[in-house]
């Protein structure tokens, strides 16, 4: 009986403090990101945009927001209209809970929360920057030796 009372004395305080570090179970796996299209400093409006991870694709046209499946993956933002376009590729980031998993469970939740999302974010706001079509041909045009 005494050994049974101080194992859970000790493992209580333990399973719940591990229970924190598991994003799985704390936080959300989708997340809502704003997309906002500039050229030259200034807001364009109207430019379809599509969202795209490992997780799926999503669409709208800017300014809006959109909620996504957060992944570890990077999440790629591509936006044009027919004479301008411009694209982003945003890398997501572990939060806290997903961090502190390693170390509270053993590597069980990290694995867990990586493979789910819920244990990385995206930034909340995203800006991408957009270029006149004829500019971004030009850049990637290959010049023949010929």
């Amino acid at each position: 009986m005494i050994i049974y009372m101080t194992l859970r004395k000790i493992a209580l305080p333990f399973a719940l403090l591990a229970l924190t570090g598991c994003a799985s179970l704390t936080m959300d796996r989708q997340q809502a990101i704003t997309i906002q299209t500039n050229h030259e400093d200034k807001e364009v409006t109207g430019i379809e945009c599509a969202l795209k991870n490992d997780e799926g694709t999503w669409s709208l046209t800017s300014p809006a927001s959109v909620t996504v499946h957060k992944s570890a993956e990077d999440l790629v933002v591509d936006c044009k209209n027919h004479r301008i376009t411009g694209n982003v590729s945003v890398a997501s980031i572990a939060n806290a809970p997903y961090s502190s998993n390693f170390l509270f469970l053993f590597g069980i939740g990290y694995l867990i929360d990586r493979k789910t999302g819920a244990g990385f974010d995206y930034p909340q706001n995203i800006v991408v920057k957009l270029t006149p079509i004829e500019e971004a041909g030009a850049t990637a045009k290959v010049v023949s030796s010929e």
